[in-house]
């Protein structure tokens, strides 16, 4: 999945109209690796997933403000 969207966001570079999907589907796939953390929390070997957990919350932070900045554009 993490190497699927990194060439996707390389192709997007150079194709606005695929920014937008590929987002979304960035946003959905970081939001789910961190409900696997947060839901597996209690066993012990989700320890090691906590600090890449905190860094995709924060990118699906930021891209629900995007979308929220692109909203306000119109």
């Amino acid at each position: 999945m993490v190497g699927l969207m990194g060439i996707f966001m390389v192709v997007a570079a150079f194709r606005e109209s695929w920014r937008v999907p590929i987002l979304l589907y960035s946003l959905i796939e970081k939001a789910f690796m961190v409900f696997l953390v947060v839901s597996n929390a209690h066993l012990s070997f989700s320890e090691g997933f906590y600090a890449p957990a905190v860094m995709d919350a924060f990118i699906v932070l930021y891209s629900i403000l995007y979308f929220w900045s692109l909203r306000e554009r119109r």
